[in-house]
């Protein structure tokens, strides 16, 4: 028979094998689909959670800024060379020139000083307001600034900063906890659905074992099963998910202008593309699991 033929019919029989076996038996492969979709669901709305909430992190420490405080020794020239110095650095997101003059303006209007005081000789210096790409580099920015010649001093929100990247980390280390923890539950599941589905087939393995099928040819409609459950499930998960998320940017953007959450496509495609690989993982894994374990307890007659 030619072995172009041969694959063909094999196939042919693997989707006719996974398609009867689902129909057969439609409520355990319903009951997988349906926990996959709700373990998925879960996983997604955890991600979805932590996106926003890094979201939220990083328009706060978008806020931190770094005061650079220049000699007062510098001319006029000298202070801008290293303004231009201190903006062309990698890690310098945003950096604004405030002459002495300016800082003194806002001192007098945030402390509502009496205008009389105008008259005192300014005490401040120039000064340079920085902002970091990514807050988990202001620490070292700062020191990266301190180090330049010509630069007094430098001061940023050292507790503020800390906290906050504390609380990023947590919430980083939370998310993917709670993630493989569904994952693992999601697995589980899927495993015993499969495996119930093999006992309801094992004289079926067990004749077809007898006229030479190899494990392998026993193992695949098993596996195309589960990745069938696994990725009608993660569809499921991600109609809800989109769904609902859609609906409450709609809610906030409404009753809360002011409050934002992730909007950019980009992230929404990942986070599908990412579920419809989990779905069809966590499918093929658990009937992997379960019918490797069912051959091993099973001698081939």
């Amino acid at each position: 028979m030619n072995p172009g033929v041969a694959i063909i019919m094999r196939l042919e029989f693997f989707f006719q094998e996974t398609s009867l076996n689902i129909r057969r038996h439609a409520l355990m492969s319903l009951a997988a689909i349906g926990t996959v979709a709700a373990s998925l669901v879960v996983v997604g709305a955890a991600l979805l959670l932590a996106c926003n909430f890094n979201f939220w992190i990083q328009q706060v420490a978008s806020e931190v800024q770094i005061n650079v405080y220049l000699d007062r020794q510098l001319t006029g020239k000298q202070a801008q060379t290293l303004f231009s110095t201190i903006v062309d650095l990698p890690s310098v997101k945003s950096a604004t020139f405030v002459p002495r003059e300016e800082g003194f303006e806002r001192l007098r209007r945030s402390l509502n000083l009496d205008p009389e005081l105008l008259n005192i000789k300014n005490p401040l210096p120039d000064a340079i307001e920085v902002q970091a790409q990514d807050p988990n580099q202001v620490p070292v920015l700062a020191e990266t600034l301190q180090e330049l010649k010509g630069v007094k001093d430098v001061v940023y929100p050292t507790q503020l900063t800390e906290k906050i990247l504390t609380i990023q980390h947590i919430v980083q280390v939370g998310s993917w906890v709670a993630i493989l923890l569904v994952a693992l539950a999601t697995l589980i599941i899927v495993h015993n659905t499969i495996r119930l589905t093999i006992f309801a087939r094992r004289r079926e393995i067990s004749i077809m074992q007898t006229v030479g099928a190899t494990n392998c040819f026993v193992m695949v409609p098993f596996l195309m099963e589960g990745t069938f459950h696994g990725l009608v499930g993660a569809s499921i998960a991600c109609t809800i998910l989109l769904v609902g998320y859609g609906y409450l940017l709609r809610l906030i953007s409404n009753s809360f202008p002011l409050f934002q959450l992730v909007t950019e496509r980009s992230t929404l495609i990942n986070l599908t593309l990412v579920i419809l690989a989990s779905g069809i993982i966590l499918g093929l894994l658990g009937s992997m699991v379960s019918t490797l374990r069912f051959l091993r307890d099973t001698p081939n007659p």
